[in-house]
């Protein structure tokens, strides 16, 4: 996307025609392409429904449309700047609060299920998602006390986490950008597409997650800026390698951020605070093991430790034929899901999944790596997030989506550390008037090829155009899970 220039107007044009020819995909006008499930999310809607995002496309692409539109968004957004930024933190939270819940989902997909029942079975924690999972039987535990629904508990915890998560990354956004705008701009890039989805009550581990990853974004920046001191952002990691061990990946990240906050140390300067900086991120879950035991939960840490053991490949999972990790290269896959790395049926599922979740996210990094490459070490902040979208990305790469398009949350992580690097990569290179068109058509194609109709799909799906559809993955009599699984998904894997 980055050219010779910084006007804006060869990536806004690609942009633009990007976008148009996604139409193509969306309606299914592309024979060879229906089933690519990330990208027909028009066909779970009613024509009007299609009518609606039809226009708001329009409305990004046609130069009089989009520079009314930014007037309108600049206005709107002025307005809450001056009415919320005098008003408490807490009250912009309730309304973010109230936002997820009013159009939180009523139809659960993938994990969600499984994830009440685990909570319902009575485990304190379960591998991987431990703080997560622990959280969630603490809302059951809260319903049954206070004599409500459990559902309606839990999901209103999501929507409590998901806001929290977007206070962090706005916080962050403050060390990132020297206006409201540009602030604004990169909390979308962060958190839009399919992303926000997770924070609308959606019963998955994800917002819990995205909360510590934004006050882990938040911490680590303001080290950089010298607002804190080295042990919090090690806590905070900490914190979220509890909450979900794929945080874990990110430890390294913790290496260089002490390194790049003091550059005159040698390897003898900096191995200290390395080794305490590991042991301080691991003591929220050490803390918690203890606790576990120390409470009498003792078949709860067991259960762990073979679910541990099986999830490393060391023991044959029978729920998870195939593994839990995708196959290396010479091996021989199974039926569904058991990939191997960067086969086309892997490459197919990962490149679905992060349209769904960001949409442009990855086309913005490859022509940043393609035409600027330079631009990924033009800042410390930068230096930090790129090592973190490898670490991740490393994650996204070996971890098997098991569910195929039902597991379409499960690098969320992942996808949300490569949109905040692909935004700050576009302030970094592109001035407000050249950054302004541009980030209407991504955001708006975003929005309208993800985010609101995935939300609508949450809400309701009107037609069984896909593996979201109701009952798409329906137990028939006489199957188990993975049977009915392959029958009705394998077209779309």
């Amino acid at each position: 996307m980055p050219g010779p220039g910084t006007t804006g107007k060869r990536p806004l044009a690609l942009a633009v025609a990007a976008s148009a020819l996604l139409v193509l995909l969306q309606l299914e006008w592309i024979p060879a392409l229906r089933t690519a499930w990330g990208f027909n999310l028009w066909q779970y809607l009613p024509v009007p429904g299609m009518a609606a995002l039809a226009l708001l496309l329009l409305a990004v692409w046609v130069p009089p449309a989009r520079d009314a539109l930014l007037r309108s968004v600049g206005g709107i957004h002025g307005w809450l700047t001056s009415r919320w930024g005098r008003a408490p933190a807490a009250a912009g939270l309730v309304a973010l609060v109230a936002l997820f819940w009013l159009l939180r989902e009523r139809h659960f997909f993938g994990d969600s299920n499984l994830l009440m029942l685990t909570a319902f079975s009575g485990w304190e924690f379960a591998v991987p998602d431990i703080g997560a999972t622990w959280l969630l039987r603490r809302c059951v535990v809260i319903s049954e006390a206070l004599g409500v629904g459990a559902q309606a508990v839990t999901q209103m915890a999501v929507c409590v986490f998901g806001a929290i998560a977007v206070a962090f990354f706005a916080g962050a956004s403050r060390h990132l950008a020297p206006t409201p705008g540009r602030r604004a701009f990169l909390v979308a890039m962060a958190l839009g597409g399919g992303t926000l989805r997770v924070f609308f009550g959606h019963v998955e581990v994800y917002a819990f997650v995205l909360a510590c990853a934004g006050a882990y974004l938040w911490s680590a920046l303001a080290f950089l800026d010298g607002r804190v001191r080295w042990p919090v952002p090690c806590l905070v990691l900490g914190a979220g390698v509890w909450m979900h061990l794929s945080m874990g990946f990110a430890l390294p990240t913790l290496l260089l951020l002490i390194s790049l906050a003091d550059r005159d140390r040698g390897l003898t300067g900096h191995l200290p605070r390395w080794i305490g900086a590991l042991a301080l991120s691991s003591v929220p879950i050490l803390a918690f093991l203890l606790f576990i035991r120390a409470t009498g939960h003792t078949a709860d840490l067991e259960r762990a430790a073979d679910k541990t053991v099986r999830i490393l490949g060391f023991a044959p999972d029978p729920h998870v034929q195939g593994g839990s990790f995708v196959q290396p290269w010479g091996s021989t896959s199974s039926a569904g899901t058991d990939y191997v790395i960067f086969s086309w049926p892997h490459l197919k599922y990962l490149v679905n999944d992060f349209f769904v979740l960001s949409p442009a996210a990855l086309p913005v990094l490859l022509c940043f790596g393609v035409f600027a490459r330079k631009t990924f070490r033009a800042s410390r902040e930068l230096v930090f997030l790129t090592s973190l979208c490898l670490c991740l990305g490393f994650y996204a790469a070996v971890v098997r989506p098991v569910w195929g398009p039902h597991d379409w949350d499960i690098f969320t992580l992942t996808a949300v550390c490569f949109a905040t690097l692909a935004g700050l990569l576009l302030m970094e290179r592109y001035e407000d008037r050249a950054l302004a068109p541009l980030a209407a058509v991504l955001l708006g194609a975003s929005f309208a090829f993800v985010t609101l109709p995935l939300i609508a799909i949450g809400i309701e799906p009107a037609e069984g155009a896909g593996p979201f559809a109701q009952g798409a993955i329906t137990i028939q009599e006489g199957e188990t899970a993975w049977q009915t699984f392959l029958s009705k998904i394998e077209p779309w894997l």
